[in-house]
């Protein structure tokens, strides 16, 4: 009743996952105005709430405004060729191009982040796996996904262990 932004986050979020349409469209009309321009604005600090809001436009039947607003996260989130990215930006990235459908580059983003040490598969603010997230539907299909997600696991499994050997 409050509109805090972290029970509209949560609510974003249920919404998303369960692909409650009449929900998504009621929040929808609650969007930020700085998302349903042309030149969408992305909060730098909140990102996967732009990435929800994005998959809530798309419940709603509003596919153009989603992917205008996953293209200006993944603009948000670019750096040089020659600049480092932090893992938590290219998992964002990642996110942001299964919403648009594009399915080599959001694996990409994960490998990448994998390679700079990246070993989380839950993301710490919704306690929700990679993969169940619904912009991810696609991308958890893919061979090279699944074997992203082996590699991190088996990564996981040494780690406790050798942790597990200490004690």
């Amino acid at each position: 009743a409050t509109r805090d932004p972290i029970w509209t986050a949560a609510e974003f979020m249920v919404t998303a996952v369960s692909g409650d349409r009449e929900t998504a469209r009621r929040i929808a009309r609650q969007l930020p105005p700085e998302l349903l321009g042309d030149s969408p604005r992305i909060d730098r600090e909140q990102p996967i709430d732009a990435l929800l809001a994005a998959e809530i436009l798309r419940l709603s039947g509003r596919a153009e405004q989603a992917a205008r607003v996953a293209q200006a996260v993944v603009r948000r989130f670019d750096a040089a060729p020659s600049e480092y990215r932090d893992t938590d930006a290219l998992w964002i990235r990642a996110i942001a191009f299964a919403s648009l459908g594009d399915t080599d580059r959001a694996i990409d983003e994960l490998e990448r982040a994998r390679a700079q040490g990246f070993r989380m598969l839950v993301d710490d603010a919704y306690f929700l796996r990679l993969e169940d997230y619904p912009m991810m539907a696609n991308v958890v299909k893919a061979p090279r996904f699944r074997s992203f997600v082996r590699a991190v696991e088996a990564d996981n499994a040494k780690m406790r262990a050798r942790l597990s050997a200490r004690a």
